[in-house]
């Protein structure tokens, strides 16, 4: 009886043993790397390592003590980090109330195709954005009303503007949203959801400057007078309103449209910028009807 629990004690004490050698020589990397990379604050400590736990098969999650750095610094650094810790990093997380930072990263590159599914989970106004290893990544219209879709000719621009609209489409809640795809490519990327009911694709200058000049001149006017009317700030006050208690201005009329407008602009810079496609005057009308779209849309439900 001796003998096996002197046998199992010693398993776990070598056990025990390799841990804190590994964790020492993990501080002591961490060390070189946190000072080569800039870490250091104003009083010369650099940030405790607290932590290396996996969250799941893929992805790993460091924990770090503060010691007066700042959420900032980490960011700043993320790429240097990444290079000398030889991982991918998915996202720095702060808690600001521990005073702790956390590094999610993984050995493996991310993938870059996911399956897509899940609509139904979507809540009202919200989208996906993206996927990191951690979890699905998504906004809304009420805390991001509208975007800008940016990146390398081929990076998957076109692609995630038909998962965005496919995804505000098909959600149930969002039955009332109406939708104008600025296609200028003579509508090759949209023709998915050509003659759809709710939809209507543009495939010239002339047809998209009028669209936008709508919006920005009628659509804003006539829901911005109906807001002031109910003593509403948006559109969300608004349809809080009983629909026997609101109350409608002269010309506007009970059974006005309130769903939320999608504008998508797919190669925007053929509308915005001079050159084949559309002259200086058409570009001056667009330029500022997509400026007051976007300072009066968000409480308007104009995206």
């Amino acid at each position: 009886i001796a003998y096996k629990f002197w046998l199992i004690t010693i398993c776990y004490y070598i056990w025990g043993v390799v841990q804190v050698g590994l964790k020492f020589k993990l501080s002591r990397k961490l060390t070189q790397i946190f000072t080569e990379a800039g870490l250091k604050s104003t009083l010369g400590r650099l940030p405790s390592f607290v932590s290396d736990k996996p969250l799941d098969q893929d992805t790993r999650r460091m924990r770090l003590k503060l010691q007066g750095q700042s959420f900032k610094d980490f960011k700043d650094v993320k790429d240097r980090l990444a290079g000398a810790l030889q991982v991918y990093i998915d996202e720095i997380e702060e808690n600001r109330e521990k005073g702790t930072i956390d590094i999610l990263y993984s050995y493996s590159k991310l993938s870059s195709i996911y399956p897509y599914y899940g609509i139904s989970d979507l809540k009202k106004d919200e989208f996906i954005i993206g996927q990191s290893r951690s979890r699905v990544i998504k906004a809304s219209f009420s805390s991001v009303p509208h975007l800008l879709v940016g990146g390398q000719t081929n990076g998957g621009k076109s692609t995630f503007l038909r998962q965005f609209i496919t995804s505000l489409y098909l959600n149930p809640k969002n039955a009332n949203y109406t939708f104008e795809l600025i296609d200028l490519k003579e509508g090759l990327e949209m023709q998915t959801f050509q003659n759809l009911p709710r939809i209507t694709v543009i495939e010239n200058i002339p047809a998209a400057v009028k669209a936008l000049q709508t919006h920005a001149s009628k659509t804003i006017k006539e829901r911005a007078e109906l807001f002031r009317h109910n003593k509403c700030k948006d559109i969300d006050s608004f349809l809080k309103i009983p629909e026997n208690d609101r109350k409608y201005p002269d010309k506007i009329s009970s059974k006005i449209d309130l769903g939320r407008k999608i504008i998508v602009i797919d190669e925007a810079s053929e509308l915005f910028m001079a050159g084949a496609y559309a002259n200086a005057q058409d570009i001056a009308k667009a330029k500022s009807s997509a400026a007051k779209i976007g300072s009066q849309g968000r409480a308007l439900g104009i995206h």
